[in-house]
C-alpha cells in the first residue's frame, strides 16, 4: 500500500458526536471531508457467488495515508454535556460503512505507511447518516477529472 498511485479514489467521511441535550440523548454530524483511499473487499464477511466470481458486500476495507480528523460539529447547543465522538463513517458505492476497527501502520519500520480501517454495511429500513448527510457529491473527484481532461488538452494542443 505504500505507492502514492493506489489512492487514487476520493472517499467521503462523516464523524458523530453524541451529547445530552435536556437529559435526551442527541447526533450531531462533522462536516463532509474526502480523503484519498483505496477500497478493498474484506474477505472475511458474508458474500455469494456470481457468474463473474465471488462478491462481498457487506464489509470493505479502507486504506488512506492520513488519519482522517474530525473538528467537533458547530451546531451543538451551548446547554449540551458529556459531548463524545462516537464513531465515524465512510461512503463506498452508494453505501455508509460504520468504521468497527482499525490499524496503524504509520510507525511500522521498513513496511508500507498507512492507516487501514475495517468498515461494516448493515442494510435497514432507516439509515440515520443517510438522513442526516445524504447521498455526497464527489467534489474532488470531480476537479482531478477536470484538471486531467485540461492537461491532456494542453498535451493535445502542444502537438498540432
Amino acid at each position: 500500500m505504500s505507492r502514492t498511485t493506489l489512492y487514487r479514489t476520493w472517499t467521503p467521511v462523516v464523524g458523530v458526536y453524541s451529547y445530552y441535550d435536556g437529559g435526551r440523548t442527541e447526533q450531531a454530524y462533522t462536516a463532509l471531508d474526502f480523503y484519498k483511499s483505496n477500497v478493498q473487499p474484506w474477505k472475511n464477511s458474508n458474500g455469494y457467488a456470481t457468474e463473474s466470481g465471488f462478491v462481498f458486500e457487506d464489509y470493505n476495507l479502507l486504506y488512506t495515508r492520513k488519519a482522517p480528523e474530525f473538528i467537533q460539529p458547530s451546531d451543538i447547543p451551548d446547554t449540551a454535556t458529556d459531548i463524545t465522538f462516537a464513531e465515524w463513517y465512510f461512503f463506498v458505492d452508494g453505501k455508509w460503512y460504520l468504521v468497527v476497527g482499525d490499524e496503524d501502520w504509520s510507525n511500522s519500520g521498513r513496511q508500507p505507511k498507512h492507516h487501514k480501517y475495517y468498515g461494516s454495511y448493515t442494510p435497514t429500513t432507516s439509515n440515520p447518516v443517510s438522513e442526516a448527510v445524504g447521498e455526497p457529491t464527489p467534489l474532488p473527484e470531480l476537479v482531478t477529472k477536470f484538471e486531467n481532461a485540461v492537461n491532456e488538452l494542453e498535451l493535445v494542443s502542444q502537438y498540432y
